[in-house]
């Protein structure tokens, strides 16, 4: 290692920092918030799943991330996995029990 760390306080830094401060917590917060409200804290965890997911969409469009197998992969299994835990399957109509008869 041997370098030191260092921050330059430039503009671009700044506006980082508070595109950061702004999206990345406040408004992420919010929207996380308002997804528990919606459909409960147990189905909300789930999106904790999908962020890495996000990350590497991100990486690949503005870092020129490298695809792999292995990558695609886990992709697949995470969404495959979100869909598996929230799908909600139509309940079934109740079927009425038979009546007794009392004679």
């Amino acid at each position: 290692m041997g370098v030191p760390f260092s921050i330059q306080m430039s503009p671009a830094f700044w506006a980082s920092f508070l595109y950061l401060a702004v999206f990345g917590s406040v408004f992420a917060f919010g929207a996380y918030f308002t997804l528990i409200g919606r459909i409960g804290p147990a189905r909300a965890a789930y999106v904790g799943v999908m962020s890495p997911v996000i990350a590497l969409i991100v990486s690949a469009a503005y870092e020129g991330f490298d695809w792999r197998l292995a990558t695609v992969a886990g992709v697949l299994l995470a969404v495959a996995g979100n869909v598996l835990a929230l799908w909600n399957p139509r309940p079934r109509a109740p079927v009425a029990a038979p009546l007794e008869s009392r004679a």
